[in-house]
């Protein structure tokens, strides 16, 4: 098992690590400006240059989703700032990777470098994960307004995604009320979008056990950016979900709220497993029988002649 000490930074609170899986239901959901613009045709990326699936070297292919990405997104998830991959040092996250290698197949004698498909594509990985976190909060959101009419008026969309987000409202609180709120961050809104990162971390080699404090503070964000986009009363996508247009509101949720809920990891772990309520009971089945005889057995001759039944008759 990996160990996170001198590999990433340690959360404050440590937590009894819950991995589960959800069904990430993909959706072309418009983060940016959707106007078209005039492009050249781009001509077709040399397989050396890919970050596709199929260009990654054999032997890491049947790990690097169940193993090494797994692992790589539970530290991140787990980070102060998930957002910062590389902490001001140049080769932090090449060795996050290395060492994850390193342990799942220590016979390859693999010498990470940046240069490489396996970093690419790893990297690539981190940040499909943070816009999977934007994309469910958005979808669930938009299913929430779809409910109030077919469609919803603007008054009533525009009502709706305002009262959300005050003192008390949906998006947060579990169980909302203007002055009698309670159930901090344990909205279905943020639950639904927290179950992105149990998918993602299913199958993680971590051996510490940490709050997944960055991944919270990320589907929170992520949920108020949702609604934001429906303040004008109409769905306005807002520009993608990156450090420069979420970081501060990510840091602004995990030093007020998420922090405080660090300080009850009860009241943590309550929220993790009713996020887990929302994964599909077949996803979890499936989850579970992929992950069985992951380590091959030592099959070979003895030295000494096996012992007969005869001879433990004794």
């Amino acid at each position: 098992m990996i160990k996170r000490e001198g590999t990433v930074q340690h959360s404050r609170v440590q937590r009894k690590q819950i991995v589960q899986v959800i069904n990430s239901d993909e959706e072309d959901l418009a983060l940016v400006d959707t106007r078209k613009r005039q492009r050249k045709p781009k001509a077709p990326v040399a397989p050396t240059k890919s970050l596709a699936f199929e260009n990654l070297p054999s032997w890491i292919k049947p790990h690097f989703d169940s193993k090494l990405m797994p692992t790589i997104l539970e530290i991140y998830g787990a980070e102060d700032d998930p957002w910062d991959l590389d902490h001001d040092d140049q080769d932090y996250f090449r060795s996050v990777v290395q060492e994850t290698i390193d342990l799942i197949c220590p016979r390859q004698h693999h010498s990470v470098t940046k240069g490489e498909r396996i970093y690419a594509i790893a990297r690539q990985g981190v940040y499909s994960w943070r816009t999977s976190i934007q994309r469910t909060a958005i979808k669930t959101v938009k299913q929430a307004v779809a409910q109030r009419g077919t469609p919803a008026s603007s008054a009533v969309v525009k009502k709706f995604a305002t009262g959300a987000i005050a003192k008390g409202g949906e998006a947060f609180w579990g169980n909302p009320h203007p002055s009698n709120y309670s159930a901090a961050l344990m909205s279905p809104y943020i639950l639904k979008t927290f179950s992105v990162h149990m998918q993602a971390t299913l199958g993680s080699l971590l051996e510490d056990e940490v709050f997944p404090c960055g991944a919270l503070s990320l589907s929170v964000a992520a949920v108020q950016r949702a609604f934001e986009m429906h303040l004008t009363g109409k769905f306005q996508p807002g520009n993608d979900f990156s450090e420069g247009n979420a970081g501060a509101l990510t840091q602004s949720w995990r030093n007020g709220s998420v922090e405080k809920l660090m300080s009850k990891p009860h009241r943590f772990d309550a929220l993790i497993v009713e996020a887990i309520g929302f994964i599909p009971a077949k996803v979890k089945t499936k989850a579970r029988g992929s992950s069985q005889h992951a380590e091959a057995a030592d099959v070979f001759d003895p030295s000494s002649p096996i012992a007969s039944a005869s001879d433990n008759d004794d």
